[in-house]
């Protein structure tokens, strides 16, 4: 994994929650992880493929309360009590934002993003332990404070 990739998107997931979001991020800590647990969490899947020089997973994953303050924001300040379709998709639209930032940023190291997917797992009530894996590549991790919340993202791309 090029450290400037890595580097790229977290740019683009701390500008977007800082600029579209008005959100101030805390890094807790980083760390190197075999798979992400996404048990009781929102996650936002972002597959990497096709004829992108850049292929993988990049996942953004949080407690409900943060997913609800994102979906408010992009419904233009909404009060949002639950998760439903209209704030799945909200989610979706903000993670090819962080998908949009990243690409511009990778260009500069002469990589280009053209072909990814955008998934949403709402595994709130953790019945099932759910992990996702990046056929066998690492992710390196960082954690974040937002609105004592955590929020993290998670990138395994080469």
């Amino acid at each position: 994994m090029k450290v400037e990739i890595i580097n790229s998107f977290i740019k683009a997931l701390e500008s977007t929650l800082n600029e579209n979001g008005g959100f101030v991020l805390y890094c807790k800590g980083k760390k190197a992880l075999n798979c992400v647990n996404i048990n009781k969490k929102v996650a936002i899947i972002i597959d990497l493929f096709g004829k992108s020089t850049i292929h993988g997973k990049v996942i953004i994953t949080m407690k409900e309360e943060i997913a609800q303050k994102i979906i408010g924001f992009l419904l233009g300040g909404a009060v949002v009590s639950e998760i439903d379709s209209m704030g799945v998709s909200a989610l979706g639209e903000y993670g090819s934002w962080v998908v949009s930032s990243a690409t511009t940023n990778v260009q500069e190291f002469g990589e280009k993003i053209t072909d990814f997917k955008v998934d949403i797992e709402t595994n709130l009530e953790g019945i099932e332990d759910k992990e996702v894996y990046c056929y066998g590549k690492p992710f390196i991790s960082l954690e974040y404070l937002i609105d004592n919340h955590d929020i993290e993202l998670s990138v395994a791309v080469s």
